[in-house]
């Protein structure tokens, strides 16, 4: 496979390390507030679109940046994927600095 880009090579290496080191289990199903500044979920569940937090005026879209990846330090496998702010239709609001990431 082609070799990742720097954000998803530095992403991965983010939380390889952050999985190497939790103690946390794998949780099933997703909570509904799961989506919070600082928290780390671990599931074998597949997160959707719907289940990702937006606002009034803005909603998340996956941009073409998807890849399959294995973490080298722990050997879990996944896909990561780069979300970015989409303004929802006819609406002039400024976009959120995107602070979401999926992998």
């Amino acid at each position: 496979s082609s070799p990742l880009p720097p954000e998803f090579e530095k992403a991965c290496i983010h939380i390889d390390e952050l999985l190497a080191n939790s103690t946390q289990s794998f949780n099933r199903p997703i909570p509904p507030n799961f989506c919070c500044t600082n928290k780390l979920l671990l599931t074998s569940s597949t997160i959707g679109a719907k289940d990702l937090p937006t606002g009034h005026w803005w909603t998340w879209n996956q941009s073409k940046g998807k890849k399959d990846i294995v973490l080298t330090r722990t050997g879990y496998v996944g896909t990561i994927r780069k979300l970015i702010p989409r303004r929802r239709k006819q609406e002039q609001t400024k976009l959120p600095i995107p602070k979401l990431k999926v992998w």
